[in-house]
């Protein structure tokens, strides 16, 4: 049976119905001119020398060019993902009325870092990485995907974080109006107003922190990162001279309401048969571990 291709208004749509069919794909896509217009279906071609990663659901890492009048930063550098994890793990905004939230989930760190990894060891001096995170989050597995826009960088042996929106509903918005959103990121020249805290850095601004490199190393010149042994001329991650603590998230009573959430959702769609018994085990033994 063939298939005659949708009149051009609608396309878009198609274009996101097609992207959920297809599921999370960790690997480098085509993108055009707008930097994250590729989360909503776009085909125009990559510029060269710039690299996307799509992963998850309406989520993607790209590099582009550095804000202008920044100092270089220190590209490219390794990590190790479990390392991302646990430092970005660090990270809470305040939602609202002095309470504090994970920034991340760790189900969306642990997609996220892989990819974050790459990323980062590929980029340039004269490059930023563009950040458009969307998960479920707080909201239980039922509630629809929010996204969070960052901007991240290398400097001064620290990874750097700038949040532009710690939560936005991009997914209704294309949704009702089928355009896709302009979004926005963090930015070195402005403040967004989003408040952020973490235990395993320091604040640069208040939508800005600083999360130590404790076991990574700049690709540049022979230069290191305190508590790590230079990169290999083999091109090898660097091997950590001391070990590091895992971070663990702030456990509060709002992260085990959602946790609760997230499984009474497990048990509805299995309950609708939209997943199966081996689906359901194993999603809510990744919820338990994660308590």
């Amino acid at each position: 049976m063939s298939l005659k291709p949708l009149p051009l208004p609608h396309r878009p749509l198609a274009a996101l119905v097609l992207s959920l069919s297809l599921g999370a794909a960790a690997l480098p896509v085509t993108a055009a001119e707008e930097p994250m217009d590729f989360l909503f279906g776009s085909s125009g071609q990559a510029p060269r020398n710039q690299a996307v990663w799509k992963y998850g659901e309406f989520s993607a890492l790209r590099l582009v060019e550095q804000e202008g009048g920044a100092s270089p930063n220190e590209h490219p550098v390794r990590l190790d993902p479990a390392s991302l994890v646990n430092r970005l793990a660090s990270v809470e905004f305040d939602s609202g009325k002095g309470r504090w939230r994970p920034l991340f989930s760790r189900d969306e760190l642990e997609e996220m870092a892989p990819q974050l990894s790459q990323a980062l060891a590929q980029a340039r001096p004269d490059q930023d990485l563009l950040l458009a995170s969307s998960a479920r989050r707080e909201g239980g597995a039922l509630s629809l995907p929010q996204t969070l826009t960052a901007r991240l960088f290398a400097r001064a042996g620290e990874l750097q974080l700038i949040v532009r929106q710690a939560r936005t509903d991009l997914l209704s918005q294309f949704r009702s109006t089928r355009l896709t959103p302009q979004i926005e990121f963090g930015s070195r020249h402005s403040d967004s107003g989003v408040r952020l805290q973490t235990r395993a850095g320091s604040l640069a601004r208040g939508d800005w922190v600083r999360l130590p490199l404790a076991n990574g190393a700049p690709d540049m010149a022979g230069a290191t990162v305190p508590g790590t042994a230079a990169t290999p001329a083999t091109g090898q991650p660097p091997t950590p001279t001391m070990p590091v603590a895992p971070v663990r998230p702030a456990r509060d009573e709002a992260f085990y309401a959602a946790q609760g959430q997230r499984l009474h959702g497990l048990l509805q769609l299995r309950e609708q048969k939209l997943l199966s018994e081996e689906e359901f085990q194993r999603k809510r033994q990744e919820i338990i571990n994660g308590l």
